[in-house]
Formats: C-alpha cells, sequence, structure tokens
C-alpha cells in the first residue's frame, strides 16, 4: 500500500481541481520522478515531481531543493500547485491533454509551444542524439545533445531520439506498476471517489453505431497476433472460474503480467495474455500456479467442496514442464488443466 498521507492525496485533488488535471496524471509522472518518495532526490533535483532549487525559487520556495525533500508529502504540494499554474501558462493556458504531455513541460519546457507536442504526435521529436538543428526552441543543436546525454533512459526504443512515443510508452509501463496501482487504489479511498473527477466519456456523435463499430475494427486490426492462453478445465466450473480470478491477480501482482478470463457455455475457462511468454515467464507462471493449487485446495476443503489440482506432466518439475504450443497465427495454448480429485 502506499505510503503517502491521507492529507496527500485530499489536497492533491483540490489542487487538481484548480489547474483542471487528472489527479492520476500526477501521479504517474511523481511515480516516475520520484518514485511517489517526498525525500527522494539527487545533486540536481527533489522531492516528489523532481524540482530543481530554480523552479522551487519561481514557486516561492526559499531553500535548495534537498531542504524542500525534507518537507511532508501534503506539505510539498503548497509549491507544486503553483509549479503546476506555471506549467499551465507556458501550455497557453491549456489543460494538459495527457500525462505524456505534462511529462513535456517537466523535461523541457519549452517544448510545449510546438504544434506536434499540443497535438500529442506519437512521432514527434523531443531530443535528437545526433541533432543538427534544434528541436527545441530556443536552443542550440549543441545544448540538445548535451540532453539527450544526461536523459539516455527516456530514449525507450533506443534509436538515438527521444520522442512524444517514448514517453508514452515508459508512462505506460509506470502505469502497470504496483507502486503506482497501490497509490491510485489509496487516492480514490481517501478521496471517497472512484474514477477522476474531470474524467468523462462522452461522444457528440449522432449516430454511435458506426463509432463503435469503427473502434471494433480498429481493436480487430490490433489484435495481437501470438497471444498465450492457459486453458483451465474442471467438472465444476464456478471452481475454474474462481482459480482463474485468483492466478490472474497473483501473475499481475507478482509478474506484472495482465491477462483476461474468459469462459464459455462448455465450462472451457482461459486465462489469455497479450502476447507470448518467454521461457523464464513460464517457469515463474508454473512456480505460482503451483502455490496457488496449494492454498485454493485448503480453501475448498474448509468449505466442503471436492479438492482440486493441476498437472503439467507426472514425474517432471513444474518450472520446467509448462510447454507452449502453437495454434494458429491467433494464439497459442498451455497444456494445463485443473481437475477433480481422484
Amino acid at each position: 500500500m502506499s505510503k503517502l498521507s491521507n492529507k496527500f492525496f485530499i489536497k492533491l485533488k483540490e489542487i487538481c481541481q484548480k489547474v483542471s488535471m487528472k489527479p492520476e496524471d500526477v501521479l504517474l509522472i511523481m511515480s516516475s520522478e520520484s518514485g511517489l518518495n517526498p525525500a527522494a532526490g539527487n545533486h540536481i533535483a527533489s522531492g516528489l515531481i523532481a524540482a530543481t532549487t530554480q523552479t522551487l525559487s519561481a514557486a516561492g520556495f526559499t531553500g535548495s531543493h534537498k531542504e524542500f525533500a525534507k518537507l511532508q508529502d501534503f506539505e510539498q504540494l503548497n509549491y507544486v500547485e503553483k509549479i503546476l499554474e506555471g506549467q499551465k501558462k507556458m501550455n497557453g493556458g491549456r489543460p494538459f491533454s495527457s500525462a505524456a504531455q505534462y511529462y513535456c513541460s517537466n523535461f523541457l519546457p519549452a517544448l510545449l509551444s510546438r504544434k506536434d507536442i499540443q497535438a500529442g504526435d506519437s512521432n514527434a521529436i523531443l531530443v535528437d542524439k545526433n541533432a543538427v538543428t534544434s528541436h527545441i526552441p530556443g536552443q542550440s543543436a549543441k545544448y540538445e545533445r548535451l540532453v539527450y546525454q544526461q536523459n539516455p533512459g527516456l530514449d525507450e526504443d533506443k534509436d538515438g531520439k527521444i520522442t512524444f512515443g517514448d514517453l508514452e510508452r515508459i508512462l505506460g509501463q509506470k502505469k502497470k506498476s504496483k507502486l503506482y496501482q497501490d497509490a491510485l487504489k489509496a487516492y480514490y479511498m481517501a478521496t471517497n471517489s472512484n474514477v477522476s473527477d474531470n474524467e468523462s466519456i462522452k461522444s457528440d456523435n449522432k449516430d454511435a453505431s458506426k463509432e463503435i463499430g469503427a473502434l471494433m475494427n480498429q481493436i480487430l486490426t490490433d489484435f495481437p497476433k501470438s497471444a498465450t492462453k492457459i486453458i483451465i478445465n474442471h467438472n465444476d466450473s464456478h471452481c475454474a472460474v474462481e482459480f482463474s480470478k485468483i492466478a490472474s491477480l497473483a501473475l499481475y501482482e507478482e509478474f506484472n503480467l495482465a491477462s483476461s478470463i474468459h469462459s464459455d457455455r462448455l465450462h472451457c475457462t482461459e486465462l489469455s495474455f497479450n502476447k507470448a511468454l518467454k521461457p523464464t515467464q513460464k517457469q515463474a507462471v508454473a512456480l505460482l500456479l503451483e502455490t496457488i493449487e496449494k492454498h485454493f485446495n485448503k480453501t475448498l476443503k474448509k468449505s466442503g467442496f471436492t479438492s482440486v489440482s493441476f498437472k503439467i506432466s507426472t514425474g517432471s518439475p513444474y518450472a520446467s514442464e509448462l510447454t507452449e504450443h502453437s495454434i494458429d497465427s491467433m494464439g497459442r495454448l498451455f497444456t494445463l488443466k485443473v481437475l477433480g480429485s481422484l
């Protein structure tokens, strides 16, 4: 669970409403900049948003960035609010359309004046390792090359360029982390809310069916061609589904492996991943499922239900016998079954 205080989350909601930003986006940037640790810092910047002494001075803080890191989490937000207001002004007074755009304002505020950054173009180059002409308004190509040297970790695909898409992918990975998910749950609990107050789902299209149809076509186009599935069979479909729920949650919590559960009228239950698992991942999955099985059986026994078990191959270690078979171009199958007691 997050170590941030309830005071912090309540105040975060208040200031985000003032500056028209999503608390989820601010938390995401903080998780990337400081690991959501108020005391985090280095010789350049400190605090939840990794602010420099210069940035903090402009926000009214009279000490150094290292002194700022000594403030409690909710106390830092007094200055974060002023920094967010200033960043919004640099964005032409417009609210940030995404966490990646907000990240740009932290990384290089001058980028906010560019149309492609305002539009959220994933191909927009922020910094080029071998820049001849600068992509940063008001700065030289030499300065841009130096910025790249100081931030190589932001080049997610390692192509020598830091792009808007790189930031999107990095933040997408951060969003799946247990650190961020725990903080998000704590925020919702502390503020008694379930979704961002700034987030709404609406459509101005009068013919919604066409819009939905176009969306579904895009989903099918983007659907992974090498999905992995774990098929689970049991004579009681409820047991198989419950086992799947526990397994799915555990796989995400322990290994950050996201999966979805499907069950049909023929009582076939499966866990589906969006990509084929690597050999080491297969071994980890097998060992985790073995542990889940033991606890699952204890619970069933106490409730008076028949015990269940799974086996991959008799006489062989779980860790080395989780095999994957290609079904077709759309998926793969693990030969793994949940069986009733004999």
